[in-house]
């Protein structure tokens, strides 16, 4: 099974996209992330612990107006707003 949906590369930044927490952490464990663009579906997923797994990479959740609680719940686990 393909790791990486797609990738993008361009002048030196790259950008992976996958579709399950799983996939991401296989991404993770092979190459140098900067920054990790989560779906607030994603923290569902996986929970509050999503925030210690991915901890030392910049994580941004982007979430809905019907995801509030959920966002609380990342900060509770250690985001910041």
């Amino acid at each position: 099974m393909e790791t990486i949906l797609q990738e993008y590369c361009c002048t030196g930044i790259c950008i992976s996209c996958v579709d399950s927490i799983s996939k991401s952490k296989l991404i993770l464990a092979d190459n140098s992330v900067d920054l990790i663009l989560l779906d607030m579906d994603a923290m569902t997923e996986a929970g509050p612990q999503l925030v210690h797994d991915f901890s030392g990479t910049d994580c941004v959740i982007l979430v809905n107006e019907r995801q509030a609680y959920l966002a609380a719940e990342a900060m509770r686990a250690g985001a910041i707003d």
